[in-house]
């Protein structure tokens, strides 16, 4: 009998990102209330949008709260121009002295830290993102800005200090798994490298049946893969994602998408009963295991060119993905093309050390559902053929 282990489905929206837009641009032409404007800034980020938050909160002075400053820094520091930086700092400095918890102090500077990289401060950045760290132990965004930096020093031993000291300040979450085993793998302690990111250990590979209502895999994808082209929520890419050339479906369950709605229901059933069968100890992901989660889910498309790069999933506790659609080379291949790899990055913990520690592929073919440790680093590989590698991602959030 397995531990009970509690998933439920990240509530469905009714309206996607674009549509949502659009009513609330609307509302702000009738009345050009806070709440709508910030709600409106936040959307325009969301879709990448970052000229028109800047033209919606910064035309009007100072903004007026807190989410409204950290919606405009982050706004300037997604679009990238020569005066950008210096506009996201001022935004940002705002955000940190409207702020009215230590939570809320540590977003606003780690927008900071953000700005003071973009202007090549690099001090500066260390000093905000210490400060973050000091107010909120827990901030994985602070943690991992200054870990890569110590990486990239040459300063291992600075990271697994870092690690414990926040552990013992309560923080349990991906990143720290994640950033402890780079440490170690650059240190060349590689078999505990290797044992703390798990893949080799939790990998989980199953090809579940076709839910009820569709009588078989082909027939249920066919249906996937319409609701997913035809979602008026696909998009190219987006900011600050891993994905390259690659199209995106953010929120990919609605109530007008029953097939996945049913892969929704699918996942959960699987992954909950792949979890309960775990040990509770014996390793430290297994020991960060959350009582409950929400399953969240996005969409990846990619063409002949597309892929991911070397990252893992901060908010999730377990990760993994559904393989709705993959070209025949890929299945039926015998490269890395199309191939889901699990290793370690060598930007952070150098190419030589990065090979020493070893790679695993994972082959996708559809219908395939697979999970591991959201702290497991991963990228994939560009198929290089025709048609689309469609991936059902998805997170398990800690609730």
């Amino acid at each position: 009998m397995g531990t009970p282990f509690d998933l439920v489905a990240e509530q469905p929206k009714q309206l996607t990102g674009r549509e949502e837009r659009e009513l609330l641009q609307q509302a702000a032409a009738r009345r050009s209330a806070p709440a709508i404007r910030i709600k409106l800034a936040q959307l325009h980020n969301l879709l990448d949008e970052f000229g028109d938050t800047i033209a919606l909160l910064g035309a009007a002075g100072r903004p007026e709260n807190y989410a409204a400053a950290r919606a405009l820094a982050a706004a300037h520091l997604g679009r990238g121009q020569a005066e950008d930086p210096a506009a996201a700092l001022s935004a940002a400095r705002h955000a940190e002295a409207l702020a009215a918890s230590d939570i809320a102090r540590a977003g606003a500077l780690v927008d900071q830290a953000r700005a003071w990289l973009a202007k090549g401060c690099q001090p500066e950045a260390d000093q905000a993102l210490t400060a973050a760290l000091d107010c909120d132990p827990a901030n994985f965004e602070a943690f991992r800005g200054l870990c890569a930096q110590w990486l990239g020093r040459g300063e291992p031993d600075r990271v697994l200090t870092a690690c414990g000291a926040i552990a013992a300040k309560g923080a349990a979450h991906a990143q720290l798994l994640g950033t402890r085993t780079l440490a170690l793998a650059k240190l060349g302690e590689l078999d505990a490298a290797r044992a703390l990111a798990g893949f080799d250990r939790f990998l989980i590979e199953t090809v579940p049946p076709a839910p009820e209502g569709w009588h078989d895999l082909p027939a249920f994808h066919a249906a996937l893969s319409r609701e997913l082209r035809d979602s008026p929520g696909l998009r190219n890419g987006r900011y600050g994602t891993a994905s390259i050339a690659s199209l995106r479906v953010d929120e990919p369950a609605r109530a007008t998408t029953p097939a996945m709605r049913a892969l929704q229901q699918l996942i959960i059933t699987h992954v909950r009963n792949s979890i309960e069968l775990l040990p509770l100890e014996g390793h430290p992901w297994l020991s960060q295991r959350p009582a409950a989660a929400m399953l969240r889910m996005w969409c990846v498309m990619t063409g002949s060119e597309g892929f991911e790069r070397w990252h893992m999933h901060p908010e999730g506790w377990a990760s993994g993905g559904y393989y709705v659609a993959v070209p025949d080379s890929v299945e039926r291949g015998n490269t890395a093309a199309g191939c889901l790899e699990f290793g370690v990055p060598g930007s952070f913990v150098g190419n030589a050390a990065a090979e020493a520690f070893g790679t695993r592929l994972m082959r996708p073919q559809a219908g395939l559902l697979t999970l591991f440790p959201s702290h497991a680093y991963h990228r994939t590989h560009p198929h290089g053929a025709e048609g689309l590698r469609i991936c059902v991602a998805f997170d398990l959030i800690p609730l």
